[in-house]
């Protein structure tokens, strides 16, 4: 659910409501110590990067990385993407 919510994020029209939404999710999952795969990261990367919010986005690889997760082709397309 939760990626699909980032998903959301990053198909909304309104770039400065999506990025709100996109740190109040992320911010729900810290607070719970819910533990994010993958998939959901590169959907937070994604939202955050479509958003324009490029520097968020490369902090949430900098997150993955501090949890020894490993990067896959997903997270470089996302950022690849947020950089255009």
């Amino acid at each position: 659910i939760m990626t699909l919510l980032f998903l959301a994020c990053a198909r909304s029209s309104f770039p400065e409501y999506a990025i709100q939404k996109t740190d109040a999710i992320r911010r729900y999952l810290t607070m719970r110590s819910i533990d994010i795969n993958i998939k959901t990261y590169s959907a937070m990367i994604q939202a955050y990067g479509r958003q324009g919010a490029v520097y968020e986005a490369f902090n949430v690889v900098d997150e993955m990385l501090a949890k020894k997760i490993k990067l896959d082709s997903n997270v470089f397309a996302n950022l690849m993407s947020a950089c255009l």
